[in-house]
């Protein structure tokens, strides 16, 4: 009963905020809280030798279009290169 009356409070729980990566692209804040979530994961998975190809994968691409490296065109609809790893 719960569930059914709070889940149209909860989809719309970000009201129209857009993900804060979205303002570090486009302010140029050169930082992005990936690095601490996805990175953080990365980091942990190489200490315990546990592969997290993906977080490591994501923190790399996503600093880079943060820090002005890469353009976010570059990766939009980029499934291919994603997957390879690139």
């Amino acid at each position: 009963l719960l569930q059914r009356v709070l889940a149209k409070r909860l989809a719309r729980g970000r009201g129209d905020k857009r993900p804060s990566f979205y303002y570090d692209v486009v302010n140029h804040t050169g930082q992005s809280e990936v690095a601490w979530l996805n990175g953080a994961v990365a980091a942990a998975g190489a200490k315990c030798g546990v592969p997290t190809p993906v977080n490591a994968l994501l923190t790399r691409v996503l600093m880079d279009i943060v820090a002005g490296r890469a353009e976010v065109g570059e990766w939009r609809g980029a499934v291919d290169r994603l997957l390879a790893g690139s």
